[in-house]
């Protein structure tokens, strides 16, 4: 039981219960009172309660404290659970592979999520195998890893999936002077000619989510 404006929950029908939940003017005022920061926090905090092993919630926590909280520090055991839980996930393994290339720059973790699928990695298919969402974005950042770690072979096939997969992605423009080509040879791979052929060829994929949630691709 509880209240909705001045009135008990208990004077009132159900589906008067739904419209004043549905009805902005029945949150407002705690809304106002907490801040939108307040309630996120009371929400993150009750759902760490109800769903402490969720893998799409951990994943968000672990967003939330990389990005919007500034304390990546303690974003690895979030991205951590996620992992365990969707072994196979692209976006999930990107972004825990950034984590621990950028923030924890542990490159026994790194070696060991570049070497997935094979001895001393990550159980399950290697990053090459995985397919779905994200893959490319995948491929192309965990091959400027594996280049940095010594692993120029393998950088070499992360990147060929990339480019075949999403040849005008933003993150092929970024990693490209890392994996170690002349950004002259970008501009000429990259004319309005050659953008046109390789929209032909692969197309180019759009993602839309909420600000630390999962996506969905157009």
């Amino acid at each position: 039981e509880g209240f909705v404006g001045d009135r008990s929950t208990s004077d009132l029908r159900p589906a008067q219960i739904a419209d004043a939940l549905a009805d902005r003017e029945t949150w407002s005022a705690y809304v106002d009172s907490w801040g939108s920061r307040g309630v996120a926090a009371t929400l993150r905090s009750l759902a760490m309660q109800r769903f402490p092993e969720d893998p799409v919630f951990r994943y968000y926590v672990g967003r939330y404290l990389d990005f919007d909280a500034k304390r990546p520090m303690e974003s690895g055991e979030h991205y951590e659970v996620a992992i365990r839980q969707l072994p196979n996930n692209a976006v999930v393994l990107r972004e825990y592979l950034m984590w621990l290339d950028m923030e924890a720059k542990d490159e026994r973790r790194l070696r060991r999520l570049l070497l997935k699928g094979s001895k001393g990695g990550l159980p399950g298919p290697g990053l090459l195998e995985i397919t779905g969402m994200g893959v490319a974005e995948l491929c192309c950042e965990a091959a400027v890893s594996a280049l940095q770690l010594g692993m120029a072979d393998f950088s070499k096939k992360l990147w060929a999936r990339a480019v075949e997969l999403a040849p005008l992605s933003k993150c092929i423009g970024t990693n490209w002077e890392l994996m170690g080509f002349d950004p002259k040879a970008y501009l000429e791979s990259h004319s309005p000619r050659a953008r046109a052929l390789a929209f032909l060829r692969a197309g180019v994929s759009h993602e839309a989510q909420s600000h630390h949630g999962p996506a969905v691709r157009l």
